[in-house]
């Protein structure tokens, strides 16, 4: 039971890629968020170290009606070396302490990694794709922004989610993420006509 619970809640984490938006967010869930956003800000710079992104013009072929096309994008990503243990063990213990949870099984605990790993692979291959596409470069008055539309979604406050002149990671991840999705969208909405 408590493995189907950890992997839909950690599935739509994923699908989100917004490590501190699990469930509603709060201040309590940022703060279990923010060593997991720490370390995978260390390692975003050498994405390209772990992953190859396809090219688009390969994943388009690939994708069929009613998929999401920077999900089919983040799976066919393949990878090129093992990620940090240390990585991967930061987002479990996160996982764990939102869940309040010590992670009881093994079966419990390898699921917790798998969900890190398939995370730690949407955050790197997003953030690649998005500086292959040239929009990695985000505004203060852009984070804010997307911060005010967050907060509006979770209902929470927008400290939850952004700090100004702060790291807002999350913030960042969302607007990539956005930026990524309209690009391949883009790419296939062109190839379709």
């Amino acid at each position: 039971m408590a493995k189907k619970f950890f992997a839909l809640i950690l599935a739509l984490a994923a699908v989100l890629s917004l490590t501190a938006c699990m469930g509603s967010a709060t201040v309590k869930t940022d703060e279990q968020s923010a060593e997991a956003a720490e370390h995978i800000e260390n390692y975003l710079e050498k994405a390209g170290t772990y992953f190859n992104v396809p090219d688009s013009g390969v994943v388009i072929p690939n994708v069929k009606e009613g998929d999401d096309v920077l999900k089919v994008y983040i799976d066919m990503a393949t990878a090129k070396e093992p990620l940090p243990a240390t990585l991967v063990d930061s987002y479990v213990k996160s996982f764990k302490a939102y869940f309040e949870t010590s992670g009881e099984t093994s079966e419990d605990d390898e699921a917790l990694k798998k969900e890190a790993e398939d995370l730690i692979k949407s955050e790197m291959v997003i953030y690649m794709a998005a500086d292959n596409f040239g929009c990695n470069t985000i505004t203060a008055d852009e984070e804010k922004a997307k911060a005010e539309q967050l907060a509006a979604a979770y209902k929470t406050g927008v400290d939850a989610f952004y700090t100004e002149g702060g790291d807002n990671y999350v913030v960042k991840s969302a607007i990539r993420e956005d930026r990524v999705r309209e690009k391949l969208q883009s790419l296939l909405d062109s190839a379709s006509k």
